[in-house]
């Protein structure tokens, strides 16, 4: 392909971006490229560069080759993007650790803290789970000393398989007393008390009563009380308040929570700034 075009003046050359670096693709090649495109740009992060190609090169197609593309949406995404199909082998080395009963090692060259915790540590994985709501997968383990740990696989750069092994019918039911109340990803190590999330669910009308119900599924094990035909309270106890926060946000202005109360204001204040930047609030 050619990219870069010379053009000689008198003794010196001129060098520029060629005017069509795609001419010697047929057309049948550039429809594939397309479609390549269009599955990529949902694979890197930050991804905007993978749709501003995508839309280049459709107005290429219909401007300078005179095609219009069929935008059929091939790769539909939806809360999650095509992106960890590059944790696929990370995935199959954890699972083939589990299997075996191997311990291994997380590998990562990110200097953040949170990133690097358990790093080059001797662990013993024990599960994987797969968030849906964020589309990421997790490994559960354990440390020689009977901490459970979670490690987010996508800020994980390779996993070493060690040629250890561990028994792992000890751990399950430190598993399941570490995660039992667990909203998402966050085990429960320490002999602190769990924490009671209470929140009020407010609905206009009966009809209306199916979020109530979306919620209860989603809750899963809960305290609820019927306050009126249109007001619910719900209780829930877990490890971790904070890591429901993305899960509030998505019920808008049906749920407001109670307690915590540092909940509550965080909440809060992620309402008012969203408001005072559609001017509803200043």
């Amino acid at each position: 392909m050619e990219i870069v075009s010379v053009k000689k003046n008198g003794r010196v050359k001129e060098y520029y971006i060629s005017e069509d670096i795609l001419k010697e693709l047929d057309n049948e090649e550039i429809l594939k490229l397309y479609d390549i495109v269009d599955l990529y740009k949902n694979i890197i992060f930050p991804n905007v560069s993978g749709y501003y190609f995508y839309d280049t090169l459709r107005d290429y197609l219909e401007f300078e080759r005179n095609i219009i593309p069929k935008d059929i949406n091939c790769f539909q995404y939806k809360n999650l993007h095509f992106h960890p199909v590059i944790e696929e082998e990370l995935i199959l080395k954890v699972m083939r650790a589990i299997e075996n009963r191997n311990e291994i090692r997380l590998k990562n060259d990110c200097k953040t803290t949170r990133v690097k915790m358990y790093n080059n540590e001797v662990i013993r994985p024990f599960k994987l789970r797969y968030d849906v709501e964020c589309g990421r997968f997790y490994v559960f383990s354990f440390t020689r000393t009977g901490r459970c740990v979670s490690a987010r696989l996508d800020r994980k750069d390779d996993i070493e398989i060690l040629k250890t092994r561990f028994n792992y019918e000890e751990y399950e039911e430190k598993y399941k007393l570490a995660m039992e109340k667990s909203f998402s990803s966050v085990p429960h190590n320490t002999d602190a008390p769990y924490e009671e999330v209470e929140f009020e669910v407010k609905i206009d009308s009966l009809n209306e009563y199916y979020i109530v119900e979306r919620i209860k599924g989603e809750l899963g094990e809960c305290t609820f009380e019927e306050i009126s035909d249109t007001k619910y309270l719900f209780k829930k106890i877990v490890n971790d308040s904070w890591e429901m926060i993305p899960w509030i946000r998505k019920y808008g202005g049906y749920l407001r929570v109670i307690s915590p109360r540092y909940l509550h204001k965080k909440i809060k204040k992620d309402w008012e700034d969203m408001l005072n930047n559609y001017g509803i609030i200043s």
